[in-house]
């Protein structure tokens, strides 16, 4: 009995995998026209039947489950971590003034306290449930590909699942909506998760055709993060390929299958660059954000060639293991440097023309209300905030008719209900006790799982695309999913069960958990 009630949760489990990662973010609804509703509502549904299902199927030993006292099963520091930003965000709610939209959020949003709930919900569900099955990744993979190829042609004027209709060429959603993702800041939230999958997927598989597969929806994948006309997909792509070379830099091969990742990935956008020329005003290109207006197609190539280089390169460097290493170091010294170059560079561009109101697109004047709305709060609004998902109300309540937040120029006639950094939003919402337990999951996550590929990446790149974006429903969920993930794995390794048939094949090839026992080495 038990063990069929624990067979049939962990399918449970695995199908809504499969949702959150395949289901919802190619599910459009009515196409664009209220897309953040539609999806909100298939996660809403499909999480109250699953997390329901799991607390009641499972109740009798729930509490056990989840508060275990015997060795080894102790609650984790992210447990502990999601635990307290639960318990934050249902006093921030419970105390806010603004009553049922605290607990709901703003319409086609929906990041009140329900969805914060459930965001732990997923945490806790995936990590006392997940089986091991990779399916459910392979699904979500196939969703991203899915997703990065209609993007592609959206991009060039080539609308084949229909969903532009209605939206002529001069509309700003012809430029700014994209694939079954809609707005442009939504899909690199959505890859700042979702493209971990199939970057360690393609670092780490063996068997030709899966490896051929991850490298060309990696490939297309960084494509479109390159000409979508965000600067966020640049972001996440930049801290993808950092994280990657120094993260796995112990592997064999990484270098070389990342030097050909961006060999392909600089192939695909000099021929993106050449058919968009070719689809003149067909193409969709955001004007302010358009890569190819400062790097035509042939830097593309010449970026290209030089990756394909540093692949046969790497090539040679592996034969000889002495100067393997040799040569590794150089390169490892050379990376780093460039970063830090790169560092100091973007430090003095912003020391000498500062944070204004314009930076980052106008972010630079929603951070600065942010932090005007936080000091003028009082103590409990401080402590605790005003609310899950209440920034846009706060702001415009605290700040009156007098100061900035009313200046056309910078709302033009729009409600912001965030403040595009996701920490500034959860300071403004749940207080400091709130956002010093939010940073306590990403913390705890980057010290539990500082042996997990995919747990690594994913809180790097989300973590970074945070500062510049914010919590929807294709993002905030995938990495409470990934942390789930990767504690199971780490309960699984701590029972010694990581040895497992199952565990073993898919902590191979996505990298959530790290065993001695039987690790494959490349």
């Amino acid at each position: 009995m038990e063990s069929g009630k624990k067979e049939f949760l962990g399918l449970l489990c695995n199908l809504y995998m499969t949702a959150l990662l395949a289901a919802i973010p190619l599910f459009t609804g009515d196409g664009y026209w209220r897309l953040g509703e539609a999806k909100y509502t298939l996660f809403y549904n499909v999480s109250l039947l699953c997390l329901g299902g799991w607390l009641v199927i499972g109740m009798p030993g729930r509490v056990k489950a989840l508060f275990p006292i015997r060795a080894g099963r102790r609650l984790s520091g992210v447990d502990r971590a999601v635990v307290l930003y639960s318990v934050c965000v249902v006093l921030s709610a419970a105390l806010s003034s603004y009553g049922r939209l605290a607990w709901t959020g703003y319409e086609g949003w929906h990041m009140g306290a329900v969805s914060q709930l459930m965001f732990a919900g997923i945490y806790f569900f995936v990590s006392r449930q997940y089986d091991g099955a990779a399916w459910p990744l392979y699904l979500g993979e196939a969703a991203l590909f899915g997703a990065t190829v209609l993007g592609l042609l959206h991009r060039l004027g080539v609308d084949p699942a229909r969903l532009m209709e209605g939206w002529d060429r001069t509309d700003w959603e012809y430029s700014h909506m994209l694939s079954t993702l809609g707005n442009i800041n939504w899909l690199c939230g959505y890859y700042s998760v979702a493209l971990t999958f199939a970057v360690v997927h393609y670092l780490r598989e063996e068997r030709p055709w899966l490896l051929a597969a991850s490298y060309g929806v990696s490939a297309c994948a960084f494509v479109l993060l390159g000409i979508q006309g965000s600067q966020g997909g640049l972001l996440v792509a930049a801290v993808c390929v950092a994280v990657c070379f120094l993260f796995e830099k112990k592997r064999k091969n990484v270098w070389r299958r990342m030097s050909l990742l961006l060999s392909g990935a600089f192939l695909g956008m000099s021929l993106m660059g050449v058919l968009m020329e070719l689809q003149g005003e067909k193409a969709a290109v955001v004007a302010d954000g358009n890569i190819y207006a400062t790097a035509g197609w042939y830097v593309w190539v010449i970026g290209a060639v030089v990756c394909l280089f540093g692949f046969l390169a790497a090539g040679r460097m592996e034969e000889d293991a002495k100067g393997q290493k040799q040569n590794r170091n150089r390169g490892r010294i050379i990376f780093i440097g460039g970063c830090a170059a790169a560092g100091i560079l973007l430090a003095c561009v912003l020391f000498s023309h500062g944070v204004d109101d314009s930076f980052g697109s106008g972010r630079g004047f929603l951070w600065r209300i942010a932090l005007e709305n936080f000091e003028q709060a009082g103590v409990k609004d401080r402590l605790l905030g005003a609310g899950p998902d209440c920034y846009g109300e706060a702001v415009f309540n605290r700040l009156g008719a007098d100061t900035d937040v009313w200046k056309g120029e910078h709302w033009e006639g729009a409600v912001f209900v965030n403040a595009h950094c996701e920490f500034l939003n959860q300071l403004c919402n749940v207080g400091i006790l709130g956002t010093a337990c939010y940073l306590a999951v990403f913390l705890a996550g980057l010290w539990r799982y500082r042996d997990s590929s995919l747990g690594v990446l994913a809180i790097s790149m989300y973590g970074m695309h945070s500062l510049v974006s914010f919590q929807q429903v294709m993002n905030t969920p995938l990495l409470f999913l990934v942390l789930g993930m990767c504690e199971a794995g780490k309960r699984q390794n701590l029972d010694g069960a990581a040895g497992g048939n199952l565990w073993l094949r898919s902590s191979q090839a996505y990298g959530f958990v790290e065993s001695g026992r039987g690790e494959g080495k490349e």
